[in-house]
């Protein structure tokens, strides 16, 4: 996944924390073509923890439910959990 996740700091977290986030690399052509062609109507939902015995697949589930019925219905949801390792 080298190039197509990029990890930054938001402007006003301080540099002791551990607060970042991850969003796909702007510069990556090819995947802003997809998402805007290919992927109508359907949501990846991706949750990332440090390591995977801190993922809670049940509030995870709630939290897709909750997408399904009341924030994008008529979306196909496909849902994943990741660790740090895998990216």
């Amino acid at each position: 996944m080298v190039g197509i996740i990029r990890k930054f700091r938001p402007i006003l977290s301080k540099r002791g924390t551990q607060t970042v986030r991850y969003e796909t690399a702007e510069a990556d052509t090819f995947l802003r073509f997809c998402f805007r062609y290919f992927e109508k109507n359907r949501v990846r939902a991706i949750e990332v923890k440090r390591q995977r015995k801190e993922f809670k697949p049940e509030a995870f589930a709630a939290k897709v439910r909750h997408l399904q019925e009341k924030v994008l219905p008529g979306y196909e949801i496909e849902s994943c959990c990741l660790c740090i390792d895998d990216m």
